[in-house]
């Protein structure tokens, strides 16, 4: 020891009040402290355990008071806080603690009512502070004399239900003994310290050890999390708000699941966990499930009096075997609970920690849902000469996704139903609880039945509404082939026309007479019923003749356009094994097979030859009418047969829906290759309308399209959504008499609201070619209806069925099934694939097939279907199941956007990215992509933004003047561009395309952002850098060039390319270069009054360009940069003079005011410099913004003084470094890295391991410049000046604040406004943060707040 010094007594405790003893917290109780401290204020709210008690009778107040006081002292927890760290629990001897008591009597019965509901509410959203305390709160409320309401709420950390059991029962017990006046006779008290010792004793066992073991057997091989429906997008951080529902359950129901489970042995609590874990299973549709119990530590240790966080939450994972009994499943589970109970002594996060499986931000990990059941917490309370209610209060905010409590208070029981409002509805919740109870009704009843014949609804209402919906059965000729009722309208309209191509007219008998002829003309070539025959022609009247008499001869026809490749061509002829090709000359390019040609020429040449009576060559309604080929996932078409009865059944059905009339003029303007060409081309035969026929190049130009249209009198049209989108975009926007029929693909709501107005009728269509072109038809009579596809056609049946195939309810999803009579006979040649997916109708004691069509369906609240896509087409990234359509729903409200289609690309560098292709409502024929403004693209980005989580975004945006269609009408997603971007793989490589600065630039970027891969149009902020970094780039392209330029540059040339180019313009650097001045316009245009920005210590502006994209398009912003920045001028020293040199530049820029003055760090002093300058010359001073700005200097070194002042600042220092590292450990990482980065190079140069820099480096000169100011903000004296000042103060501290309300200015400003961010010193500037804060300034500098 020194014998210099002394040492003193002195009255300090750092914790403010006297300490009983202090022992290390246990890791559960350390986990809710660090899940308070990174989710902050909301995650800290969902740890609030609240309960109530209704006392009615004469309660003895004081005497209750007391009773609470007693409590207190009695368990420690009570008087527990936490250290800074969350280490330790520091017990308090006293806790500074007064009980709410207030007198509510001269409110009526429902105002008194209300206010209590109030107070609950308000409580719930109170946060604890962990390190102060007290961590439960206590209100005593009283209505009249006969009736009060005692709430107490109580922080996890220290206690739980277990616990506010304990405490009731001793708070009635000291109630009741002074009231009578008796000595009160208590069970010894069990401290929270033994049981904290316990389990810090116990973690060390090889019994421990064993008990992890025994979880990770059961999770190592789980590698997703369970998870149920839900009814919004997921945010991509998990949120916490949320709801709860109550509903009464009769203590029968109670007493016959209990029953239930005493027959075989098993506890009513065990019993309704596996009651819920098949509740879950039907739920989820998924036959594996993990659901969450809380087990009570003070029961497995035997401290029975304890209050405390005891609770360990056993992840029960359970796997349901649909095959067996609920009895048999019920005693199975029981035996794996009981043995789950016995390994019960294990944190939670200790098992997440051994499992190393990665965190999804967005999820509550393992176990997002819990069953619990607080039952007989007030069985032995009884207050003498009252009667109590208890009640259970609601949080508003909690750590899972669902959460089921049974509570009960004596006889009356209820169901709590707590879940995350940001993932399901209030409805969906009410119909979980009668699902539920509809379970439990049937184990009662029937608990011998199998897993996979309990519902959760009432199958006997669900087969009714699926019979009612499936009651389609409508007469029509099932033994009449199509031709033949086209025969009848050529015998009832032989002069109309039929067919019109061009300048080409057909009427019936013409049509009946060639076809007719045409089928003899087959046959004299002995191609006989059952051949198989291409039809390969050109769009034309001789291809609906060819079609009519290639079926009439009894042969099957397979469509081919002529447009097909010729390897899928070729396939298609020899799977089919066609004997021949009908064809004409005029397609020179035939595709070479061995087939023989039939060529329509020659038809014609002995046309008159031949007999023109009906043909019909014995066709039967089972044959095969066409083979049409569509894709196969093994990347080669598959054929799919359609026979007579499923055409005729389709065609007489279009008479019916959607009602085809003979005086209709039908455009055909699809490829027969499409299933939809023998509705748009026989249809209308049938019912005797007119069929125009539009040629190859009307159908590739939407322009020829409309005109067609409109010169034609078209009445009705069948095609694709995207064929509908082409017409808008090229210019329909006037009304047509037109009614039209889309399929294909999803109508859009956006493009449904463009066709209302301008449309006589829209029907969407549904059908998969398999079940003959179109199952279900809708009607669109409203934007809502945009999703609909309606219901079932005649003689068609739709289900929705789970996995196991049976019937789904109204509401949930099920994959779509169809039967009926448009049914095909199957895959031509393919009987596996045609037997998985043409099934047994369960439904159809006929033995008849459905088809499963692979697509997801779910009911609307009209009872309509909805179609949701293929099951296959939910693509994932980063973990994430993300269903594409909904991306496309998103973008299609966005401003500008007429469609959209997102699809997953891989990139060069193998990262799985989202790519939005768009077509824009702005565009015309003649625009292209490139005239989107990038300032609209921005737009769109950041309007997308505040309605996905990040990973729905599109990482690339391609805009199109239209999307490639397949010759089906579909968006053929093969001929989509790539997005456009070169990419550098090899810096060192003769690359032509890039320039030499190019390469420069890329290369410096790769190896400040640590990238191996960089394109010319990417982002430099986008890709991670900062303005640290920036620092870092500009100071080796100040190496590699012979100018310096604004360290601001990087700001407004931010991409490889456009850097690059402005190095290549030598005249352009040098004038940026020599033009160097304070004043530097961020955002210029704009005729709001621009707002003055100024530097912090480190002299640059670079952080207020982030602000650009956030701040209202008419806010001018301009920053002032330190002089001297460029390494030629003299910085200025002296805080006056600083801010004398920013006032006469601004007045030069704008001379008569007025001027809004921020400043950020050091910059908050100059601002208000500035601010005392201009008033004192007379000047408009708008608003005075100081950001996150102390008065205290944040750099200043005081002298200390004292050994107590310095150990409370040193504790000030450490508590605020802990919060950092809790709440920003990212910034933590980066503000000590610096700093030891700092301290390295300063050693290093004064052992002359480092030289010092060159003065004219640009490092160099900042780091001179930040002493100058740092000298000038030491040396500068604030003055009262005569205006008012708003701080906007960030919510995390980089450092104490001596006065944390008005950060110290309020003795020199008249008023002060306090505007509270997100983030901390450094980070406010970056995202997410920047966004919600430019918001607040323009709020301020409009007068909003």
């Amino acid at each position: 020891m020194n014998p210099d010094l002394t040492y003193k007594v002195v009255d300090y405790d750092p914790f403010g009040c006297p300490i009983e003893k202090a022992y290390a917290s246990i890791t559960s109780q350390r986990e809710i402290w660090l899940a308070c401290k990174i989710g902050g204020d909301d995650a800290n709210r969902a740890y609030n355990e609240s309960i109530s008690l209704v006392l009615k009778g004469k309660l003895d107040q004081s005497s209750f008071l007391e009773a609470l006081q007693e409590v207190i002292k009695r368990h420690e927890a009570l008087r527990a806080i936490f250290a800074i760290d969350g280490q330790q629990i520091l017990i308090q001897e006293e806790i500074p603690f007064s009980i709410h008591t207030q007198d509510i009597s001269s409110l009526d019965t429902t105002t008194a009512s209300e206010y209590i509901d109030q107070f609950k509410r308000e409580d719930s959203l109170t946060a604890f502070d962990l390190e102060s305390g007290p961590l439960f709160r206590m209100a005593l409320h009283k209505f009249c004399p006969s009736k009060h309401c005692f709430t107490l709420t109580i922080h996890h950390i220290i206690g739980d239900g277990w616990s506010l059991g304990v405490i009731l029962e001793d708070i009635c017990k000291i109630y009741n003994a002074k009231v009578q006046q008796v000595t009160s006779l208590l069970p010894v008290v069990n401290p929270l310290s033994d049981y904290c010792q316990q389990i810090t004793a116990l973690e060390s066992m090889p019994e421990h050890a064993d008990t992890i073991s025994f979880w990770l057997e059961k999770f190592n091989h789980q590698t997703e999390d369970f998870s149920l429906p839900i009814d919004h997008i997921r945010p991509e951080l998990k949120e916490y708000k949320s709801e709860r529902l109550d509903f009464k359950a009769p203590k029968t129901q109670i007493d016959q699941i209990h029953t239930l489970g005493k027959s075989v042995g098993v506890s009513l609590v065990n019993t309704f966990i596996i009651a819920f874990e098949l509740f879950l299973s039907k739920k989820s549709q998924h036959q594996e499930v993990v659901l969450g119990i809380p087990a009570a530590g003070q029961s497995a240790t035997g401290l029975f009096n304890l209050v405390g966080h005891c609770v360990n939450l056993l992840p029960l994972k359970s796997k349901v075997d649909n095959n067996t009994s609920f009895r048999s499943f019920l005693k199975q589970r029981n035996e794996e609970i009981l043995d789950c109970y016995d390994h019960q002594l294990f944190t939670y996060s200790s098992l997440l920690n051994k499992l190393n499986r990665k965190r999804d931000l967005s999820r509550t990990a393992l176990v997002p849902v819990i069953f619990n059941l607080d039952m007989g917490m007030d069985s032995l309370v009884q207050f003498y000469g009252l009667e109590h209610e208890l009640i259970s209060n609601p949080r508003a905010f909690d750590n899972f996704e669902l959460a089921l409590n049974l509570t009960n208070c004596k006889d009356s029981y209820q169901f709590e139903w707590s879940y995350r409002t940001t993932l399901f509805e209030k409805a969906t919740i009410v119909r979980m609880m009668e699902e539920f109870n509809r379970l439990l009704q049937t184990v009662v009843s029937h608990p011998e039945t199998l897993l996979r014949d309990i519902y959760l609804f009432d199958p006997v209402k669900l087969v009714h509404f699926y019979e009612k919906w499936n009651h389609t059965e409508h007469a029509y000729p099932k033994n009449v082939p199509f031709t033949r009722l086209v025969h009848a309208m050529a015998n009832q309209f032989p002069t109309k026309t039929a067919i019109e191509f061009q300048n080409q007219l057909i009427t019936y008998k013409e049509l009946e007479d060639q076809s007719n002829r045409f089928a003899a003309f087959l046959q004299s070539k002995k191609f006989k019923k059952g051949d198989r025959i291409g039809l390969f022609m050109p769009r034309s009247a001789d291809m609906v003749i060819g079609l009519l008499g290639i079926i009439k001869s009894g042969v099957t026809y397979i469509p081919i356009d002529p447009e097909l490749p010729h390897d899928r061509i070729h396939h298609m002829l020899m799977d089919a094994s066609a004997k021949a090709i009908v064809t004409t000359t005029s397609i020179k390019n035939i595709p070479p097979a061995a087939v023989q040609l039939v060529f329509m020429e020659d038809f014609h040449r002995i046309f008159e030859t031949l007999p023109n009576t009906y043909q019909e060559a014995n066709i039967q309604m089972n044959d095969p009418v066409y083979i049409l080929y569509t894709s196969g996932s093994t990347g080669l078409p598959k054929g799919v047969q359609v026979n007579h009865q499923n055409l005729t059944n389709l065609l007489y059905s279009l008479k019916d829906r959607p009602g085809i009339s003979y005086s209709e003029r039908v455009l055909a303007v699809t490829t027969i290759s499409f299933d939809v060409a023998g509705m748009e081309l026989f249809g209308p035969l049938v019912a005797g309308a007119t069929v125009v026929i539009a040629d190859t190049p009307t159908l590739k130009d939407g322009r020829l399209l409309l005109k067609a249209l409109r010169e034609k009198n078209i009445t009705r049209v069948f095609s694709t959504p995207a064929t509908y989108q082409m017409l808008v975009q090229v210019g329909w926007d006037y009304p047509l008499p037109l009614k039209i029929i889309s399929g294909g693909e999803p109508f859009q709501r956006s493009l449904v609201e463009k066709l209302l107005p301008i449309t006589e009728e829209i029907w969407n269509a549904y059908g998969p070619t398999e079940t003959t072109i179109q199952s279900s038809l809708k009607l669109i009579e409203a934007p809502d209806d945009f999703d609909s596809i309606g219901t079932p056609i005649n003689n068609t049946e739709i289900y929705l069925l789970d996995e196991h195939r049976q019937l789904v309810d109204i509401g949930e999803v099920g994959e779509i099934y169809i039967g009926g009579d448009g049914i095909a006979l199957g895959y031509w040649q393919k009987p596996d694939l045609s037997q998985e997916r043409f099934i047994p109708n369960p439904f159809d004691n006929t033995g008849k097939l459905m088809y499963k069509t692979g697509d997801l369906g779910k009911f609307k609240a009209n009872g309509e279907l909805m179609c949701l896509g293929r099951i296959d087409n939910q693509v994932k990234i980063r973990g994430h199941r993300i269903e594409l359509g909904e991306i496309e729903q998103q973008i299609n409200l966005l401003e500008g956007i007429m469609a959209s289609y997102v699809m997953l690309q891989e990139s060069q560098q193998g990262h799985k990215q989202l790519v939005a292709y768009v077509t824009c409502t702005t565009a015309n024929t003649h625009k292209e992509a490139s005239t989107i403004s990038d300032e609209t693209q921005k737009m769109w980005k950041a309007n997308i933004q505040a309605k996905l989580p990040e990973y729905m975004l599109p990482s690339h945006w391609v805009v199109m003047k239209q999307f490639p269609l397949t010759p089906n009408g579909k968006i053929d997603h093969k001929a989509l561009p790539l997005p456009t971007s070169k990419t550098l793989a090899n810096p060192t490589a003769d690359h032509p395309e890039w320039s030499t600065n190019e390469k420069l630039v890329g290369e410096i970027w790769k190896k400040s952002l640590q990238l191996t891969h960089i394109n010319l149009d990417d982002d430099f902020f986008e890709l991670g850098g900062h303005s640290i970094l920036a620092v870092e780039v500009m100071s080796s392209l100040d190496k590699k060039i012979d100018t310096q330029l604004p360290l601001t540059t990087i700001f407004k040339h931010s991409t490889v390319r456009a850097f690059a180019a402005l190095l290549e313009n030598r005249e352009k650097t040098e004038e940026i270069r020599k033009e160097w001045s304070s004043l530097v316009p961020i955002k210029p245009d704009g005729s709001k009054p621009p707002i003055y920005v100024i530097h912090g210590v480190a002299a640059n502006i670079t952080n207020y360009y982030k602000l650009i994209e956030h701040v209202n398009k008419d806010q001018p912003i301009f920053g002032l940069q330190a002089k001297g920045l460029n390494g030629i001028d003299t910085p200025n020293s002296g805080l006056e003079n600083i801010a004398a040199h920013y006032v006469n530049e601004i007045l030069q820029h704008n001379p008569e005011g007025p001027y809004h003055i921020g400043g950020y760090s050091f910059g908050g002093y100059v601002a208000f410099e500035m601010a005392r300058q201009l008033i004192e010359k007379n000047k408009a001073l708008g608003k005075l913004i100081i950001f996150d700005t102390s008065v205290e200097p944040e750099d200043e070194e005081k002298v200390k003084t004292g050994l107590l002042e310095m150990i409370s600042k040193e504790l000030n220092k450490r508590k605020v470094e802990m919060q950092l590292l809790v709440e920003a450990p990212n910034t933590f990482r980066t503000t000590k890295g610096r700093m030891i980065k700092r301290k390295a190079e300063n050693l290093l140069t004064k052992i002359g391991l480092q030289k010092d820099r060159s003065p004219y480096d640009r490092a160099a000169i900042i780091k001179k410049i930040k002493e100058i100011n740092k000298a000038s903000m030491l040396n500068y004296s604030l003055r009262p000046i005569n205006a008012d000042l708003i701080l906007f103060r960030t919510r995390i501290k980089l450092a104490p604040v001596k006065e944390e309300k008005y950060y110290g200015w309020a003795p020199y400003v008249n008023a002060i406004q306090v505007i509270d961010i997100d983030g901390d010193h450094n980070s406010m500037f970056e995202p997410p943060f920047v966004a919600p804060f430019a918001s607040k300034l323009q709020e301020t500098l409009d007068g909003i707040t």
